[in-house]
């Protein structure tokens, strides 16, 4: 370590921590919301678009919908909660392993 805050991988990413945080509460006030919150898609819906509509209390969709989180593919963490609440939208793990992995 050399005293430059980029020349460390480790201090880098945890100094990006709070935004990841602050994210994550974004994404938490739509799913605490006292009213019903309605997600509507149309063709594709990637990466932060899932974060979002994850959040949603009812999601409606076209038929030629398409569903991927990017995040693994890419080498990143999916960190802003989508795979926790997955899950419980689609019933089974085994169809959000296909959409995540």
């Amino acid at each position: 370590y050399d005293g430059q805050p980029d020349s460390d991988t480790a201090r880098k990413y945890i100094s990006f921590r709070p935004k990841i945080l602050q994210m994550q509460q974004c994404l938490s006030e739509i799913e605490n919301c006292a009213v019903p919150v309605v997600a509507a898609i149309h063709g594709s819906c990637i990466g932060g678009g899932i974060d979002l509509i994850s959040c949603a209390d009812v999601r409606i969709c076209t038929a030629d919908a398409k569903f991927s989180v990017r995040e693994a593919k890419l080498g990143l963490a999916a960190d802003v909660g989508t795979l926790q609440r997955l899950p419980k939208i689609v019933g089974h793990t085994s169809r959000v392993r296909e959409l995540c992995y």
